[in-house]
């Protein structure tokens, strides 16, 4: 007979506090625990979408994020916002290939809004990855602020090539 799990009163929401605490003090492992176990419970449709997005965010900061960096899943962080935007070049090689898609970059905004810590989480080949960093490391932005104080704050950025 299978076990069935029981959930007392109060589950989803003392969990997602937990998890909220976990976040705000840069425990990306727990605060992903506590979230799997507010989907487990179920939720609804937008909810678990919600979630699911909020946990892929949390395994990108486990994976790449530094003991310094603020996540803006942390509810006192306000998010950093891009101010400046260099777009990126196609590689001959890509541009005769028909390349198309999207390359992922971890990256990290300092206190001073400059992108750092760039790292490809998904790439596309062709020489368009080295031209996503590049045109990424000329991004600026308004700084992360937590409670009115600027901080690091780390993040995917989505650098997507079309050719028309």
């Amino acid at each position: 007979m299978p076990a069935f799990r029981t959930f007392e009163p109060g589950f989803r929401r003392r969990n997602s506090i937990l998890a909220s605490l976990a976040v705000s003090q840069r425990d990306w492992k727990e605060a992903s625990t506590h979230l799997e176990d507010v989907l487990q419970i179920g939720t609804n449709p937008d909810e678990a979408g919600a979630i699911r997005k909020q946990l892929k965010d949390l395994a990108f900061l486990r994976k790449y994020g530094s003991p310094s960096v603020f996540s803006i899943l942390d509810p006192d962080v306000q998010a950093p916002s891009l101010i400046a935007k260099t777009e990126p070049r196609y590689t001959k090689d890509a541009r005769r290939s028909r390349i198309n898609g999207d390359v992922l970059i971890w990256l990290e905004v300092d206190e001073s809004g400059v992108p750092t810590s760039l790292q490809i989480v998904e790439g596309l080949g062709h020489g368009l990855n080295e031209k996503a960093l590049e045109a990424v490391s000329h991004w600026r932005f308004k700084s992360a602020t937590k409670n009115g104080a600027r901080v690091r704050c780390g993040g995917i950025a989505t650098v997507t090539f079309h050719l028309i």
